[in-house]
């Protein structure tokens, strides 16, 4: 893509406060609702861990440093890259590898690529940086997680030559933005000004676009994540066997085994959303690193009260979970992050 860079003075020194975390950004989210469950298809009853994991999840009621996770305006799509940081950049260099201003612009052409549609006003923009992550797993284990860690996931039972292979490479960065429904006599949305280039941060080619809209959403989050604030993003790929329907049943489903088997994850738990890909985009995209590859259909993200180190061990228990083979584990991955919001 050929770079375009629209640049001034004053954009100049806001992408610099952005690099140095500045705590004068907008709020990631507008408007933020009643909180509540929206639990789209049928409703889970008689879990007790599930139930206390909600009740201590909250409201966030007079606490200046929550907010909502439920979004008010259900109409909203976001759009998430998930990608790999380009060659000869540290972790920690990429996010701030490239003037912030130049995500919306860019994300607002990979909506139109992905939905054909033009998107509205941009409401938000989340840089994910990603601390840690694991692809596949194994749900063959009898054990179940406790308050240590059990490391179910490296296999240790299957012979090597019997292990399922990934698709899916490293993961750096992940921008979550999104768009307001476009307005009949409304401009398309994007950035002011700024052209759709691709931030210098992204490795071309890797990218895991992924337009989605949140269909459930639980308790609270950081209501205005400068500092980098800690969330675990589960990438869930259904097995062929799950209608497109029941993906967000099968889904609560194993989300009340795995918190009723592991307290401990349940206990700590913020707030959560699950966000489900829009069905009328197309579920592969092609990498240049491994060809075409199957995109997720559900992305549930977690904020715990004292960071992310317990969900390994939810994610374990959510594989165990998987009696009926719901889930495509190869196609399957979760990454811990440290959010920023621009």
């Amino acid at each position: 893509m050929e770079r375009n860079d629209v640049v001034n003075h004053h954009a100049g020194q806001q992408g610099d406060r952005a690099a140095h975390g500045s705590t004068d950004r907008r709020s990631f989210l507008t408007g933020a609702g009643k909180v509540g469950a929206l639990l789209m298809g049928t409703a889970l009853a008689g879990s007790s861990a599930l139930e206390t994991a909600h009740a201590q999840a909250g409201t966030g009621a007079g606490d200046g440093d929550s907010q909502p996770v439920e979004q008010e305006d259900k109409s909203v799509v976001r759009i998430l890259g998930v990608t790999q940081r380009r060659p000869g950049l540290t972790k920690k260099q990429a996010p701030f590898a490239d003037t912030p201003h130049y995500i919306p612009g860019y994300y607002a052409q990979v909506y139109a690529d992905l939905t054909k549609k033009n998107p509205g006003r941009n409401v938000g923009t989340m840089v994910n940086v990603v601390s840690d992550s694991a692809f596949g797993g194994d749900r063959s284990s009898s054990q179940r997680p406790t308050t240590a860690p059990t490391y179910n996931n490296l296999h240790i039972a299957q012979p090597v030559e019997q292990l399922p292979c990934t698709t899916l490479s490293n993961r750096d960065i992940a921008c979550e933005v999104s768009f307001k429904a476009l307005v009949a006599g409304e401009r398309p949305g994007g950035g002011p000004g700024w052209a759709p280039n691709q931030p210098r941060w992204i490795e071309p080619g890797t990218e895991m676009n992924l337009a989605m809209r949140q269909v459930v959403a639980h308790g609270t989050r950081p209501a205005s994540p400068t500092a980098g604030s800690q969330k675990a993003m589960y990438f869930l790929k259904m097995s062929s066997s799950v209608m497109a329907d029941n993906h967000l049943k099968a889904w609560q489903t194993l989300h009340a085994r795995a918190v009723e088997a592991f307290s401990a994850f349940a206990n700590g738990l913020r707030g959560y959303e699950v966000l489900q890909r829009l069905s009328d985009v197309s579920p592969r995209q092609m990498n240049k690193c491994s060809g075409e590859i199957a995109l997720p259909d559900l992305v549930a993200c977690f904020w715990c009260k004292d960071g992310v180190d317990t969900f390994p061990d939810y994610a374990s228990a959510f594989r165990q979970a998987d009696r009926e083979n719901a889930l495509d584990l190869p196609a399957s991955f979760f990454l811990l992050v440290q959010e920023y919001e621009y």
